[in-house]
């Protein structure tokens, strides 16, 4: 069932539609908060805390736009209020959990013990740059690039203006690229 049919459905009182929302976006949802807090038990809190709001914020979806677009704002907003709550920098890398989750593409050729260890090196060193960012500028990141997003959208789903958001996202691009370089050379 399509996922607007499922929300309207959810909003009006329809437990196996709203069953069905959360089995289709959990995974996802964690990823998104994953990415922004950097830590698997602070992202599983954030995800519980998005389901619970959607049960408060089905009814305000409405239709309009990518349902899944609207439920990743909704998981940014929530991770990067965790943050701002708890104040913890610390980096968590691990550079299997993404993967489990459904964060990297796997080739469909099988892959040798150097091509997989540099895999993961590589995300294990993407995963300290993105440690770096502030939580805002992760979640505006990840939304960017994970969900193609156009700063404009950000802005509005974040509920920042879209200047800030551009700030933000140069900021991050510059962090990310100068961390990168030092740790490559």
């Amino acid at each position: 069932m399509e996922d607007a049919r499922l929300a309207a459905d959810a909003a009006s009182g329809n437990e196996r539609a709203f069953e069905e929302l959360i089995t289709r976006y959990r995974s996802y949802v964690y990823v998104i908060a994953y990415k922004i807090v950097l830590d698997e038990e602070e992202a599983l809190d954030v995800t519980q805390d998005v389901c619970l709001k959607l049960v408060e914020k089905i009814q305000d979806y409405g239709g309009r736009g990518s349902f899944r677009g609207w439920l990743g704002s909704i998981a940014a907003r929530t991770a990067i209020d965790s943050q701002r709550r708890s104040r913890r920098r610390e980096i968590a890398v691990d550079g299997q959990s993404l993967d489990r989750y459904g964060a990297s593409v796997l080739s469909t050729q099988p892959e040798d013990a150097r091509q997989r260890l540099e895999r993961i090196q590589r995300h294990e060193l993407v995963e300290a740059c993105m440690g770096q960012l502030s939580a805002q500028q992760r979640a505006v990141l990840t939304l960017r690039l994970k969900e193609s997003m156009k700063p404009k959208e950000i802005a509005r789903r974040l509920e920042i203006p879209e200047g800030q958001v551009r700030t933000q996202l140069a900021r991050a691009i510059a962090r990310v690229r100068k961390a990168l370089a030092e740790e490559i050379v």
